[in-house]
């Protein structure tokens, strides 16, 4: 009952503070097309470039996640984000996201190359899913602890499984309902666009819109992981019957 209550009242007050924020910032829509800007050009230089292109291509990326996480931080932190946010950003938590994505990429690699082929001459393939699930659950607020929090690349991952383990109802219950919810919400536009046969166009309004869903989601997320990060289920009820009575 204490676990119900306490999701209630914590995501209440988060949904407020999310969606203040968000329409505050309603420009965030349109982060997508620089991102897709970059990108394109990012793929068409690397192209040319060989081997060395692959690590262009994920240099730019950890650059374009470290200026969005930058902004959505300065969302959560300021309620407002600039034109120097945008141009600053792309070094702020880089060498943090790119360290991240390299072990990422270490230990996906090594899964495929070592375990998959075991695995899978064993008719057990479905372990590695289990495996890619369990990651993914485990390290589900690792954005947020690179921007919120300033630790080491290793024990960034350490905390983000500590914080996962200690609050893991209270947070993935309402990662998983918020963007279900978003999910779909994009269906439902994409059906809308689909007949109409816009092509490119079609292509342009889906990045955008789907730029502002996930960034409401992002808010959204940010915002539960400091409420939950800095208090305990017990204090939060605490707090909520002293402030009634």
């Amino acid at each position: 009952m204490e676990i119900l209550k306490d999701l209630a009242l914590t995501n209440r007050s988060v949904l407020k503070k999310a969606v203040s924020a968000f329409k505050n910032n309603l420009l965030i829509f349109l982060l997508a097309i620089p991102y897709m800007a970059l990108t394109m050009v990012a793929g068409s230089v690397a192209a040319m470039m060989g081997f060395l292109g692959g690590i262009l291509i994920f240099v730019v990326e950890a650059a374009i996640i470290s200026d969005y996480l930058h902004i959505i931080h300065q969302v959560i932190t300021r309620r407002k984000f600039d034109v120097d946010d945008f141009k600053n950003g792309f070094t702020v938590h880089f060498r943090k996201v790119y360290m991240v994505l390299f072990v990422v990429w270490v230990a996906n690699y090594g899964a495929s190359l070592l375990l998959s082929p075991i695995l899978n001459a064993m008719g057990l393939g479905f372990v590695l899913v289990a495996i890619y699930f369990f990651a993914f659950v485990i390290l589900n607020p690792l954005p947020e602890m690179i921007y919120q929090k300033y630790f080491s690349e290793a024990d960034t991952f350490v905390k983000t499984v500590e914080f996962t383990r200690e609050n893991a109802i209270s947070w993935l219950v309402p990662n998983a309902l918020i963007f279900a919810l978003l999910f779909a919400v994009r269906a439902l536009i994409d059906s809308a666009l689909l007949p109409l046969g816009l092509g490119w166009l079609n292509l342009l309004v889906l990045s955008v819109v789907s730029a502002g869903l996930i960034s409401f989601g992002m808010i959204y997320r940010g915002y539960l992981f400091d409420v939950l990060y800095k208090t305990t289920r017990r204090k939060r009820l605490f707090t909520e019957t002293m402030y009634r009575n």
